[in-house]
Formats: C-alpha cells, sequence, structure tokens
C-alpha cells in the first residue's frame, strides 16, 4: 500500500479553494509523495543487491544526464530545472520518474505481485471516484465543472486530454481487478466500479489520443500474449477492450470524433502534423539544439522564431505554444537528439520487457500491461504529463520487473559518491517541495483576490512574495493592476520581475510590449514611445509572425508618424489574421492618416473590407464615412 498515496494523488487531488484547482496543490502531493517513496526505496535495507535491467538502466542513463546538460546550457535555467508554473516538467520531475520507475521496480522484485495487488484496488477505487467527479461535472452540479471545452468532461484534471490519458490506464487496471480470480468479492467490486468509472470518463473526455492508444494497445497486446494460467481472464479484457473501441465507433458524437481522424488533410491530423513539422524546424534549426536540445520547458522561448506564416493564418497564435504534442519530439526538443534516443530506448526496454512478461501473465499483470502500454501510446499525440507519469513509471517498473530474461545490472556507486549525491539531491527536492507548498498558498491568495477586487493587487502581491521565482504571481499581479486603475509603470515593474527570472518568455515580453504601448500613448511622451516600439520591434524579431504583436508594432509606427513602416506591417497583420477586423481597421485608419494621398483609394478598400466583416462596428462605420469621399 505504499504507493497508494501516490495513485490517489496523482488521480483526485483537487483544490476546491485555490485558483488553480487542478494545478499547484495535486503536484505538491505528487512530489512529496513520490520523494518519499524514491527516498524509501533508496535507504532501505531489503532493497540492497537488487539490479535493474540493463536496456532501461542505459535508457534512463543517457536521457537524464541529456537532460542535466540541456538544463545546465538552456537560455531558461531556472524553469529548465523546476518546470513552468503550469507544466512543472523540468529536470527534478524527469528525476522523480527515474526514481520512481526504479522504486516500482524494486518493490516488485522484493515483494512479488501480492506486495501491490492491493495498489490496483486502491488505483480501482480512484478510477471509481473519477468517474463520479466526470459524472457531477456532466451533470452540471455546481463546483465540479472544468469549463474547459464545451461538452467534453475534464474530470479531477481539468484538462480533457489528461483525463483520457489517465483512463486508457484505467479501464484495463479495473478490469484486471474484476477477472483476477485471487481477489475478493470485495475488491472485485471496487475493480467493477473502477472499470466502469474509467469507461465513462474515457468516452466523456472525447480525447481521441487516448482512444487510439488503448486501440493500438490492445491490438499489440492481442498478438504477442501467450497462454497462460489465467487464459480466459486475458481473453476477457482484450474482449472488453474491443467493446470500449466499438462503442467509441458506435456512438455518434464520439464517432465523428473518432472519424476525423481519416482526415489527414483537415482537422486534428492536419494539427498535429503542423505541430510537428514546427518542433521538428525547431530540433534541426541549429547543430547545437539537434545535438543537447533547448532544455526542458524552453521550447517556448523559440517556437516564435521558427513558426511559419501558414501555421499562424490555419491555426492562429491565441496561446503560447509550448509543447510538441508528441512525447517523443518534446523529449527532443528538451534534450536533443541524444537525450531523444535515450528516451526511445527506455520505451523499448519497457515495452519489450512488458510483452516478454506477458508470457503466461495472470490477469492483474495482464491488463496493467494493457495500461501502460496504451499511456505511452497515447503520448505520441500528446506529451509527459507532471501530474500520471511519475505514478505510471512506478506502474512500469512494476511490470519490468516480471522480465526474468533481461540482462540485469548494479545501480551501485562508491558509498562517498553514493551519500553525496543523495545528500545533495535531498537538498534540491526539499527545497523543492517547500516551493510547491508556498505555490499552494500563493495560490489561494490568488482565488481571495478574485474574490476581493478592493485588495486583489496586495494579495496578488503577496502570492509574489511566497513565490518570487515564480512568473506566473508577476503576471497575474499586473493583470490585476488594471482593475484599479493602476499606474501603468507599477505593473510593468512586476513583469520586469518576472523577466529577470524568463527574460526570454513569451507570455511576459507581449505584455511588457503591450503595456508600454499602452503607456506611450497615455503619456504622449517621445521616450516612453521610444521604449515601446524597441520591445515590439524585438519581439517582431524574435516572433515574426504573431499578428497581435505586429498590430501593435504598425499602431507604434504610426504614432512615431512612420506612416510607411506602419502600413507594411499592418498589412503583415492582416495577412496572419485573416478573419479578425481590428488589423484591418488600423491598417485603414493608419493609411487614411497617411500624408501620402495616393493611399486614400486603399484605405476605402481596406475600410470596405472590414465592414464586410463586420458591417456594424461604429469604427467601420466612421472609417467608411471618412474615405466615402473618394471612389474605391
Amino acid at each position: 500500500m505504499r504507493f497508494a498515496p501516490l495513485a490517489l494523488a496523482s488521480l483526485l487531488a483537487v483544490d476546491p479553494w485555490g485558483w488553480d484547482r487542478f494545478g499547484p496543490f495535486r503536484f505538491a502531493l505528487v512530489l512529496i509523495t513520490g520523494v518519499a517513496l524514491v527516498a524509501r526505496a533508496a535507504t532501505s535495507v531489503e532493497y540492497r543487491g537488487l539490479k535493474v535491467p540493463k536496456l532501461a538502466a542505459a535508457g534512463w542513463g543517457v536521457l537524464l544526464v541529456a537532460m542535466a546538460i540541456a538544463t545546465a546550457a538552456s537560455v531558461d535555467r531556472w524553469h529548465s530545472l523546476v518546470g513552468t508554473p503550469d507544466r512543472r516538467f523540468g529536470l527534478l520531475t524527469w528525476l522523480l520518474c527515474g526514481g520512481m520507475f526504479v522504486a516500482g521496480y524494486l518493490f516488485s522484485k522484493t515483494q512479488g505481485d501480492n506486495g501491490w495487488r492491493d495498489l490496483m484496488v486502491v488505483l480501482s477505487g480512484g478510477f471509481g471516484l473519477v468517474g463520479l467527479y466526470v459524472l457531477a461535472e456532466m451533470g452540471g452540479v455546481g463546483g465540479f465543472a472544468s469549463g474547459f471545452a464545451g461538452d467534453r468532461a475534464g474530470g479531477p484534471f481539468g484538462q480533457p486530454a489528461y483525463l483520457g490519458a489517465a483512463c486508457a490506464l484505467g479501464v484495463p487496471i479495473g478490469l484486471s481487478v474484476v477477472l483476477d480470480r485471487q481477489f475478493s468479492l470485495e475488491a472485485k467490486a471496487v475493480g467493477l466500479v473502477g472499470t466502469i468509472g474509467a469507461g465513462f470518463a474515457l468516452l466523456s473526455s472525447q480525447s481521441r489520443a487516448a482512444w487510439v492508444g488503448l486501440a493500438i494497445s490492445t491490438g499489440i497486446v492481442a498478438v504477442r500474449a501467450r497462454r497462460g494460467p489465467d487464459d480466459r481472464t486475458q481473453k476477457a479484457i482484450l474482449g472488453a477492450m474491443a467493446v470500449l473501441v466499438l462503442a467509441v465507433l458506435a456512438i455518434g458524437p464520439l464517432r465523428e470524433r473518432a472519424t476525423s481522424l481519416t482526415d489527414v488533410s483537415n482537422g486534428v491530423v492536419a494539427g498535429r502534423i503542423d505541430e510537428w513539422q514546427v518542433g521538428t524546424t525547431t530540433l534541426f534549426s541549429s547543430p547545437k539544439v539537434a545535438l543537447i536540445g533547448l532544455g526542458p520547458e524552453s521550447y517556448r522561448t523559440e517556437f516564435g522564431a521558427q513558426v511559419d506564416q501558414q501555421y499562424v493564418i490555419d491555426h492562429g497564435r491565441e496561446v503560447f505554444t509550448d509543447r510538441a504534442h508528441n512525447g517523443v519530439l518534446d523529449v527532443a526538443l528538451a534534450s536533443g537528439l541524444i537525450g531523444a534516443v535515450g528516451f526511445a530506448v527506455l520505451l523499448l526496454a519497457i515495452g519489450t520487457s512488458t510483452l516478454r512478461a506477458l508470457d503466461g501473465a495472470n490477469g492483474l499483470r495482464f491488463g496493467l500491461a494493457v495500461g501502460v502500454i496504451a499511456y505511452f501510446v497515447q503520448q505520441f499525440a500528446l506529451f509527459s504529463l507532471a501530474e500520471l507519469d511519475p505514478l505510471v513509471f512506478a506502474l512500469a517498473g512494476l511490470l519490468v520487473a516480471g522480465d526474468t530474461s533481461a540482462a540485469p545490472v548494479s545501480l551501485r556507486v562508491p558509498g562517498g559518491v553514493s551519500a553525496g549525491a543523495c545528500a545533495l539531491l535531498g537538498g534540491v527536492f526539499v527545497v523543492a517541495i517547500v516551493g510547491a507548498a508556498a505555490d499552494v498558498v500563493a495560490d489561494h491568495k490568488i482565488e481571495a483576490a478574485f474574490k476581493s477586487p478592493a485588495r486583489s493587487v496586495a494579495l496578488a502581491d503577496e502570492a509574489r512574495g511566497l513565490r518570487v521565482e515564480s512568473i506566473r504571481y508577476d503576471f497575474v499581479a499586473s493583470r490585476f493592476g488594471a482593475s484599479i486603475d493602476e499606474p501603468l509603470e507599477n505593473r510593468l515593474n512586476r513583469l520586469a520581475d518576472g523577466l529577470w527570472v524568463s527574460p526570454r518568455d513569451p507570455a511576459l515580453l507581449t505584455e511588457q510590449a503591450r503595456l508600454s504601448l499602452d503607456l506611450a500613448r497615455q503619456t504622449g511622451r517621445a521616450d516612453d514611445l521610444d521604449v515601446a516600439l524597441s520591445r515590439l520591434e524585438h519581439l517582431g524579431e524574435v516572433d515574426p509572425n504573431h499578428p497581435a504583436n505586429q498590430q501593435r508594432l504598425g499602431i507604434a509606427y504610426a504614432l512615431r508618424g512612420d506612416y510607411d513602416s506602419a502600413v507594411e506591417v499592418l498589412r503583415h497583420a492582416v495577412v496572419l489574421a485573416p478573419d479578425d477586423i481590428e488589423p484591418l481597421i488600423n491598417l485603414a485608419t493608419a493609411q487614411q492618416e497617411s500624408p501620402n494621398a495616393a493611399e486614400w483609394p486603399n484605405a476605402c478598400i481596406t475600410a470596405a473590407q472590414a465592414g464586410e466583416i463586420d458591417p456594424g462596428n461604429p469604427r467601420v462605420t466612421a472609417l467608411l464615412a471618412a474615405t466615402g469621399e473618394k471612389s474605391c
């Protein structure tokens, strides 16, 4: 039962009193319980002398060393080490995942299957509660809605893709508990609840990546499985998985989402291919990046420099992209081709050992194999998740321990080195745990700020004080300043603090440039306009295809009186955002205000185009009236 707290934290740790209900609290618990398990494995007498398979050890070794080198060389070392406030998957989380794999492996070797049967029951109960949460969410019960994506459920993860990834693991685990002969009737009842809950949540998430992962996993295991003592159980699990896949194809709305995967020229498939192309372009943008990567969590700082115009036209830039939506490609971007090879070797080791362990496997190990393989397969259209990966790697370690044919290697290192490394890592993780706990408190203060507008900035500043190194609270505090008409200089100072921590963060740079332009327009001072122009021109160099920033740059040029540059930049913004009226309005305004009379007919055409998009917009009406004296 020692892994049970980690399992429940990964699946169910929701903070109803927090601003980000699905983030800081869950990760704090995952980190605390995970580090405790790794420390238990590292110091336990019962584990001494045990070895892990060579292939898995080699994969982890190469991957973690590559991640460490990439972190040291990253342009954003802090977030490469600890992770960003949203994703939390820096080097420390990778080290935690490696430790959890070893802990799961060693625990299984010393305790056998009976040692982790209770964990499978706990997981089944957890997935049953996940299903109840989703039922309440879909029923509109207050406090349960994630509000993420229309009729798609996010469950206790707040994100449909995360929910689907978890439940692709949960359905076969619950089934294995139901069908394994060695469980009591009470345990089987819990397994049944878990199966139903995970299945319902999986369908409600409408996560195509999870559906595909489960279907492919079922096919792989069905081909590889051999007759064993629970052959009927194995067939029942595979049959149930096939029924679930057929249910997706039979239910109308789900069938439409599933069949959309067959259209590679449009929709989600085309979008994923486009994302992979940008990621691949970034990976090979220089020999250094190809070799050692950008560092964990640093893709967001380079995406804007590599994304092309057509991608922006097709998909927009409403969000700041930080993942390539492919597990292996994301690892390559973080740690280079060296790290990607290590990760591929690790996945190969887990996959081959898991499949070999299926020869004659009991129903429990069989169902777990289906779930773990499904989880890693679906990551080829998603990415690593700090909320779930430590748990999944522990389960992978349990499975790999069943492969008795894998060549082992000792993990022992000289005593002095081992003690020093443990002390260093222990200190780092203590600091990380304290930081995670402070993050929970800071998150509560942000929630309180939303409820107390008069004290919003003061509470947000208190949150910043608790996590001085977190760019999240600098950004949020700056935004709160707008609600009380705080001087723009103060808001810019908060952003400057965040940029000291992460000088190339695209969200902070964009917000800083936006506020700088607002300040220049407010004061009318030439030096303020110079600062705004400098920041916007820098963004234009490092991220030339961001429509909002291009539009602001055009406005800044117009304020300077450089109408030729303004029109050129605003035309680019119009191309990047063909369905947005604002760039058209600003372009028409700049053309109208230009002293060059030859631009007036063009201004009339531009204003007319804006009128076609939104004829009721008063700004468009005014522009059409202003340019109406000239023939279009």
